[in-house]
């Protein structure tokens, strides 16, 4: 019974967090995905609070303007991410994949992108990916370790 009672209020606030994390308030935004990252403390509550809604609306705020929001975006998705119900979730996404990797943007100057990338065990999968002679994945893998990520995407 006590379980019970615990799962209650965790299961009414994360659905309102979610429209929270739309809102037109920038401290808002913030607090409610620092909020995310907090509620996400176990695999069963990571799970529910990506089937919540949230991953979407953490992904749109990855494409804000303001560098504290794509901090706490980050954040709360790689607290989230580690499920990997919720990694399907932000596969299936349109523009999941795209927005992380958009983070990698040398202009975005207070983010620490290269360790991010990192922490996040791209490396590791990256050298798979050149085991297996995936097509561009030795020339990340080298301009990675140069810190030269733009040198991976073509020119027009």
């Amino acid at each position: 019974m006590k379980r019970h009672s615990f799962l209650l209020p965790f299961l009414v606030v994360i659905p309102r967090l979610v429209p929270v994390l739309s809102c037109g308030v920038l401290g808002v935004r913030i607090a409610a995905a620092e909020a995310v990252s907090s509620l996400a403390f176990s695999s069963k509550s990571k799970k529910e609070v990506g089937e919540s809604g949230c991953i979407g609306a953490l992904i749109d705020m990855l494409d804000g303007k303001a560098t504290e929001e794509k901090e706490a975006a980050c954040k709360a998705l790689s607290t989230l991410l580690v499920c990997t119900s919720n990694k399907k979730i932000l596969k299936k996404s349109d523009k999941g994949i795209l927005s992380l990797v958009q983070l990698l943007d040398p202009k975005i100057t207070r983010l620490d992108k290269r360790k991010q990338v990192v922490a996040a065990g791209a490396c590791l999968h990256l050298q798979k990916l050149v085991e297996m002679d995936v097509e561009g994945a030795t020339k990340l893998a080298e301009n990675l370790a140069r810190r030269k990520i733009w040198g991976v995407f073509a020119r027009p």
